[in-house]
């Protein structure tokens, strides 16, 4: 396995222009744009906004073949 260090994250993308910026970054090099809250929302260290996510159903697994003559309900 890798595992990425702490200091090694992700860039951010400025939600003004969509220009990708270094993690260090507070504006956008572009366009100006604040990105301190940008990096708030992707660290989780602001409160989360909106519903909590969903959790998707698993189907069914269909269980094993009975021996004739058992019944199952």
């Amino acid at each position: 396995m890798c595992f990425r260090p702490v200091e090694a994250a992700l860039p951010v993308k400025c939600p003004a222009c969509g220009t990708t910026n270094s993690n260090g970054a507070e504006t956008c090099f572009k366009c100006g744009a604040d990105l301190t809250a940008v990096k708030e929302a992707a660290d989780g260290s602001s409160a989360p906004t909106g519903a909590a996510p969903t959790i998707p159903r698993v189907p069914s697994v269909p269980s094993a073949p009975q021996e004739p003559g058992h019944n199952v309900r």
